[in-house]
């Protein structure tokens, strides 16, 4: 349970973040969000868990945190609402997308039988395997890609520059699309 003094310097922190990024975040959570309602409960469940849980020092960081928990809450509830009016599972796409260069899409589709669930795994284990054989760079870059993060915010967080940001993605994709299709060997554990 927090203190007093630490609720109280959440709630500052937040409305100083809130009155520097709330209108981008309110961008962000209605681009994830299936609706406008929902777009505004994922940003209040962002606030909520901030007040919960935020340690970090105020200013950029703490927008970040609101902008990361924005965006993962709005695609949630994006995914529940579909679940709920197509009754289909929703699956994230992995090695398709990192392949086409959109890791962040996600696709309907129905349940899957045993067969399929294997071949999914199989799928998703050599993918790991052949991520686990990038660059560190490479590897963190795309994950971070993958994880919703900008070009932008990937800079800021690994002091980087913009354009190494760009290559690492650029050669950690070309890296990964050709250990997925065998052209070349990965390095042995």
């Amino acid at each position: 349970m927090a203190t007093r003094a630490q609720r109280e310097r959440r709630a500052g922190i937040l409305t100083e973040a809130l009155a520097r990024g709330g209108e981008a975040l309110r961008r962000q959570s209605t681009r994830y969000a299936s609706g406008p309602d929902d777009a505004e409960d994922a940003l209040q469940d962002a606030c909520l868990e901030f007040l919960r849980y935020y340690d970090g020092p105020p200013g950029d960081h703490a927008v970040r945190y609101l902008s990361v928990s924005v965006r993962r809450r709005a695609r949630t509830l994006g995914a529940s609402v579909w679940r709920r009016h197509h009754g289909a599972r929703v699956e994230i796409t992995t090695t398709d997308a990192f392949l086409l260069g959109e890791p962040r899409i996600a696709v309907p589709c129905e349940r899957p039988g045993p067969a399929e669930q294997v071949e999914r795994d199989e799928r998703v284990s050599a993918f790991a395997n052949a991520l686990a054989a990038l660059k560190p760079d490479e590897r963190t870059a795309l994950l971070l890609f993958g994880l919703g993060c900008t070009y932008r915010e990937i800079a800021a967080g690994r002091a980087w520059t913009p354009t190494k940001v760009n290559r690492c993605l650029t050669e950690g994709r070309a890296a990964l699309r050709a250990l997925l299709q065998g052209e070349i060997d990965r390095p042995d554990p």
